[in-house]
């Protein structure tokens, strides 16, 4: 992390990323924290003639990003005041596809968001005790692409997993698609311990009635998926615990009372 609070991508979780996307041939791409270009180099990689648009606050990104990606539409801004921003010329609802590695940095959740949390239709943020950068890059995201449109993000395990952010998942999986979770390794990010997933999310698309749940390992290879019902997973999204919940439901409907120890006799008093 630098300290704009960034956590850069590594091309091996880049790729993963990009990989996972459904849409065919997206004609425009969005990266709102576009950092060195990863992401955006991944995205090139799967996709040839696509219009690339990229924000980036930190200026030696940018220089990167401008001597590196030229074909870029690039503009220099903070993420967070993305929607303030009358020089990123991309018009809400317009986007295909949108790539994120936010950055995470703890905010006031004041009035200056709540326009576009509804925009997003995301309107339990409103009411969030914790507000964070990923959350507004959420956000931000969500209100940039059309509708069907796809979304890459990288989520801290916060969001996915804590209880105080019960009612935001609950609000996306009602109003959005969710087709995908894939929780990452430990220590994959330069200097933090902290684990992340990886969120796929197609805007106000339709809801299947499992979404698949996955483990990648160092190498990003995924383990078989979970198909876990949608309305379970407001309460948790990361693979460790619908794997440790479905292996303990399968146990208990194996086990007897006489396995574990109990002793039924019948007794000797009626009663009536």
């Amino acid at each position: 992390m630098n300290k704009l609070a960034c956590f850069y991508t590594e091309s091996r979780v880049s790729n993963l990323l990009v990989s996972n996307f459904c849409l065919p041939k997206p004609q425009s791409v969005v990266d709102l924290g576009a950092g060195f270009g990863s992401l955006l180099n991944a995205t090139m990689q799967r996709w040839t003639n696509v219009n690339i648009y990229a924000a980036e606050i930190d200026p030696k990104g940018c220089n990167l990003l401008s001597k590196n990606y030229p074909q870029i539409k690039l503009v220099r801004t903070n993420g967070l005041k993305l929607h303030k921003c009358t020089r990123f010329n991309v018009n809400p609802g317009s986007i295909d596809i949108a790539v994120c590695n936010p950055p995470y940095l703890r905010l006031t959740n004041n009035l200056n968001y709540d326009d576009l949390f509804k925009t997003a239709s995301l309107p339990a943020c409103k009411s969030l005790r914790t507000l964070t950068s990923d959350i507004v890059f959420f956000a931000q995201n969500l209100r940039l692409l059309r509708e069907g449109g796809e979304l890459g993000i990288i989520l801290p395990d916060s969001l996915i997993t804590g209880h105080e952010f019960a009612e935001l998942r609950k609000n996306l999986l009602e109003r959005h698609g969710v087709f995908g979770v894939i929780q990452m390794p430990d220590k994959l990010f330069y200097k933090t311990e902290a684990r992340t997933h990886i969120l796929l999310i197609r805007k106000g698309g339709c809801r299947n009635s499992n979404v698949p749940i996955y483990r990648a390992d160092h190498s990003m290879k995924l383990s078989n998926a979970l198909n876990i019902p949608l309305e379970s997973l407001h309460y948790r999204m990361d693979y460790d615990y619908w794997a440790w919940f479905t292996k303990s439901t399968l146990s208990i409907k194996n086990v007897s009372l006489g396995h574990l120890g109990a002793d039924i006799r019948r007794g000797s008093v009626s009663h009536f």
